[in-house]
């Protein structure tokens, strides 16, 4: 498998932060790996894993800070404002997660999505314009899950062509005032011209939307919101979408 002395290395450091979920047998199952948001691991990304796992799968939810010894406070400072651990530098962990994920027996390893939200998507889209055609690290992913994806300054996928065009669910939110729906909706329908098998599921809703208990007004007239009803709609649409997998 490409690179495995270093992703195993990565993995190393990646694995103790990883939360796994899923019936516990011996049985080759499904896969779904969850990367989180620039603000970091938060409860919602748990109640979709727990979701997966009802539905038959295994779930790991990726915690990309801890190992960096990153915290909550550090992660809006720095990497929500743009300034640190862009999204294609933020690769190294799918792909550490990926191939430490395929080293497990009780895996499935033609039936495995990636799931992301925000900085998350941003890092999985970022993969799948990076990522080598002959890489053999990719093959297995049948799906994409991108829940309010950034795509924005210093994201690739704009102005890069996808490598890769797994089976694609989009969630786009009509109040984002991080990724603004209308260029959601052009870069995903330039994706889907191009051959991407996408879905586009729209709530009206704001950015974090499924996070419990959030809420913001900064910067000013730019508010996020939890919205429970929409919450419970897209983790309805998570599983059944990996039943489509």
């Amino acid at each position: 498998m490409s690179n495995s002395p270093e992703l195993k290395g990565l993995w190393a450091q990646l694995e103790p932060h990883i939360a796994v979920y899923g019936p516990e047998d011996d049985i080759a199952r499904p896969a779904v790996l969850l990367f989180h948001g620039s603000g970091g691991i938060r409860s919602h990304l748990h109640d979709y894993a727990k979701a997966a796992a009802t539905a038959g799968w295994r779930a790991f939810v990726v915690d990309s800070y801890g190992h960096r010894g990153w915290k909550r406070w550090f992660s809006f400072i720095f990497i929500s404002t743009l300034i640190l651990f862009h999204g294609h530098e933020r690769t190294v962990d799918v792909r550490a997660a990926l191939w430490g994920v395929k080293q497990r027996a009780d895996i499935d390893l033609n039936r495995i999505v990636l799931a992301g939200w925000s900085h998350g998507s941003w890092t999985i889209m970022d993969l799948m314009t990076l990522e080598p055609e002959t890489s053999d690290l990719l093959h297995g992913v049948g799906g994409l899950f991108l829940v309010y994806p950034y795509i924005g300054p210093k994201s690739r996928t704009p102005t890069h062509g996808w490598r890769w065009w797994p089976k694609t669910m989009l969630i786009v939110s009509g109040q984002d005032h991080i990724t603004a729906k209308d260029f959601t909706h052009s870069v995903f329908g330039d994706l889907k011209a191009q051959g991407l098998p996408l879905e586009i599921r729209n709530f009206d809703a704001t950015h974090a939307y499924d996070e419990p208990g959030f809420a913001i007004d900064w910067p000013p007239n730019q508010p996020m919101r939890h919205h429970a009803e929409a919450t419970k709609d897209t983790i309805a649409a998570f599983v059944d979408f990996l039943k489509g997998i």
